[in-house]
């Protein structure tokens, strides 16, 4: 952050876990009991968690060797979850509510072969400024969330959603414009 805030650290909870070298928290952060956030020491892998961010109980971000960027003043709900296999960018001023589940990775599956051993692709996901994600909200690889954008509660996001719109369902459609 700027030098005016170097001197001011995040709030980390005595049972919050942070695993790896490559964690930056910037000033003012709250980081709740019981999450756990795991970068490994890839040269790739990185997590930052910007300005007045707040992390809240038993959320787990797990780099898996790629990039979760969390703006500022952004809040992730109780028991989300975030892995960053292909990069995950989250916007400004955006909150999810709890349990919801961002995943920048799907496994490929073609005939012949036992799926375990077909690997995977990790294309990455893009969450744009000032969106709000309903509970239990999944977000799949290679989706994009417009700014200003609402995600309904218990949707799935298999494609991208436009900006300032509302979307919800299964499929995760766009419904209408939001009100200006």
């Amino acid at each position: 952050m700027t030098s005016l805030y170097h001197k001011f650290k995040p709030a980390i909870s005595n049972y919050a876990q942070i695993v790896g070298k490559n964690v930056e928290i910037d000033a003012f952060s709250t980081i709740e009991d019981y999450v756990r956030i795991e970068s490994t020491d890839n040269v790739r892998s990185h997590i930052s968690i910007g300005f007045r961010s707040k992390i809240k109980q038993g959320t787990i971000l797990n780099s898996y060797d790629g990039l979760i960027k969390i703006g500022n003043r952004v809040t992730i709900g109780p028991y989300c979850f975030i892995g960053g296999h292909g990069g995950v960018t989250i916007g400004d001023c955006t909150m999810t509510a709890g349990q919801c589940y961002i995943s920048a990775a799907n496994h490929i599956s073609t005939k012949g072969e036992m799926i375990r051993f077909q690997g995977e692709k990790a294309e990455g996901i893009f969450i744009g400024r000032s969106v709000w994600l309903g509970a239990n909200v999944i977000v799949l690889d290679g989706v994009s969330i417009g700014d200003g954008c609402i995600i309904g509660a218990g949707s799935v996001v298999t494609m991208d959603m436009p900006p300032n719109t509302i979307c919800y369902g299964l499929p995760c459609k766009p419904i209408k414009e939001r009100p200006k």
